[in-house]
């Protein structure tokens, strides 16, 4: 019998196919849950033996995250160039049980599945796409509170979800970003954020589902 955390089921179906996924705990002696790479300790569903976002052989399927769940802080999944998803992370959004103006207006406009991270001060997107024509910010980036993760990289799944709708193309986004990316390079990050929701709010029709 599969033991899992009841809230993983409203994780999409269509990314539960791929056999990318992870269990985690967080290691006690990083403060910020900022810092994927150095904030958590993966493993193996099945063997329980280390896990890196560099090599599938320490990934196992959704059904085998499940079920080893209980014995961790939670399940994740390791993102790659061969599959179609990204993940978009809007860290420090919300003010107690309160997004902020601009996170809910990105939300209405890409529609695509969006959960609460663990600590629940963050959003994370699910969505397809990859960054394109931008080096510089290839498979990770993070400017201001802003951070994609198309490939190599890791991300934390509860299944607190705030939009359960299917994970959906967020391309126009992506090359909001990449654009905003090349114009504000070198500048303040809070410059580049601020610019960023200024870009997708002067455009929302054109990000309107």
């Amino acid at each position: 019998m599969m033991w899992y955390i009841p809230a993983l089921q409203y994780i999409p179906d269509e990314i539960k196919d791929y056999a990318q996924w992870v269990v985690w705990n967080k290691q006690s002696d990083v403060l910020s849950w900022k810092d994927y790479r150095r904030g958590y300790t993966l493993y193996h569903p099945r063997t329980g033996e280390p896990a890196n976002v560099y090599d599938p052989l320490t990934w196992g399927t959704y059904e085998e995250a499940c079920e080893a769940s209980g014995g961790y802080e939670g399940i994740g999944f390791v993102f790659t160039k061969y599959d179609p998803f990204v993940g978009i992370s809007i860290n420090h959004c919300r003010n107690e049980s309160v997004l902020t103006k601009e996170v809910n207006t990105l939300m209405r406009q890409v529609v695509s599945y969006t959960e609460f991270s663990p600590h629940e001060k963050s959003i994370h997107i699910i969505g397809k796409g990859k960054v394109k024509d931008c080096p510089e910010i290839d498979g990770y980036w993070c400017r201001g509170n802003i951070a994609v993760n198309s490939w190599d990289r890791f991300l934390p799944f509860k299944g607190n979800t705030i939009l359960q709708v299917p994970i959906r193309n967020v391309q126009p986004l992506l090359d909001c970003l990449a654009q905003t990316y090349k114009i504000e390079h070198g500048k303040p990050e809070n410059a580049f954020e601020e610019l960023v929701f200024q870009v997708i709010w002067k455009n929302q029709r054109y990000y309107l589902w």
